[in-house]
């Protein structure tokens, strides 16, 4: 647990290491541009060249280290997890004949576990580095402008908090219903094939029918309320994003009017907002889709308490 811990913590800072290199290689980029524009000595643009490179490539090199760290662990700690799983399922085989629906526990078994591992990887992960990677990118706009963080600091809090703690709440109780109706849904399919000849036989295989189409829509109608609250999400979150672009560039303008700000902080201070939020728009995707990964994250988790893994 402590290697996997180590190795997913080690990803985790590569992950924010490449985010965070984007935002370097943009932000040292448009230094680089506007600088170039006044024709300045070549030794004053020396520095910001070594940047561009060092940025480019440190993102492409953190990048890929993240992935073979990070598919690595968890790809071991899937195995190891199975592996204890089973053989706590072959100890206690009466025990959980008895007391559990051993249904339920081929399933965690089977898919809970990769879809536990899934969230690590793809919500986890990505969360972290978001948040490292933003906070980078907050100490990048209080050096070249402190009065952005009134634009960037509640949008940030709007991004990394509020909008997540609303999707992990209202995302996931919709998936956990999606996936009772979907259980029940295959249950009624077993019971269905069982009887389909005697019903066809009888004459009620069109009250067995309409049962499953029944549930066909509760599944279909759940689903259409789940998207719903998906879109409206990601609405907020583009509005968020918006604001951020417009806000800063009309604060720019009002600061060369008033200030004289020089140019380079100017496009330096414009181009941020397009790379800052990089990492949560990486970690979104994937978040708005994790209710069955939550779900099956939090059953592995008691899994594994209560055999002591």
């Amino acid at each position: 647990m402590k290697t996997h811990a180590s190795r997913m913590a080690i990803a985790t800072i590569l992950g924010a290491a490449a985010i965070v290199g984007g935002i370097g290689l943009t932000i040292s980029s448009a230094w680089l541009i506007t600088m170039a524009s006044q024709h300045p000595p070549i030794l004053v643009l020396s520095v910001s060249i070594v940047l561009v490179r060092f940025f480019g490539i440190s993102r492409s090199v953190a990048r890929y280290a993240e992935r073979i760290v990070s598919h690595e662990s968890v790809f071991r700690r899937l195995t190891d997890l199975r592996v204890k799983l089973f053989e706590k399922l072959a100890d206690r085989t009466l025990l959980i004949a008895r007391d559990l629906n051993s249904g339920n526990y081929v399933k965690a078994i089977v898919d809970d576990v990769e879809r536990a591992q899934e969230y690590q990887l793809r919500v986890t992960l990505p969360r972290y580095s978001a948040y490292t990677s933003v906070a980078f990118g907050l100490l990048v706009a209080f050096w070249i402008y402190p009065e952005l963080l009134v634009i960037l600091l509640p949008i940030a809090l709007g991004l990394l908090i509020a909008i997540p703690s609303i999707a992990t709440k209202k995302l996931s109780s919709q998936s956990s219903l999606i996936e009772e109706i979907e259980n029940q849904y295959a249950r009624e399919i077993s019971e269905v094939n069982y009887g389909i000849v005697e019903s066809q036989i009888y004459g009620y295989k069109d009250r067995l029918l309409e049962k499953m189409h029944k549930i066909e829509r509760e599944i279909a109608s759940a689903e259409k309320a789940l998207l719903e609250t998906v879109r409206t999400l990601q609405f907020v979150t583009l509005l968020l994003l918006g604001f951020s672009i417009v806000a800063t560039a009309f604060l720019m303008y009002q600061a060369r009017i008033d200030s004289n700000l020089p140019a380079v902080k100017i496009s330096m201070a414009i181009f941020l907002p397009l790379v800052i939020f990089e990492g949560v728009t990486t970690w979104y995707p994937n978040l708005f889709i994790s209710g069955k990964l939550l779900r099956a994250q939090r059953a592995i988790d008691s899994m594994s308490k209560g055999a002591g893994l």
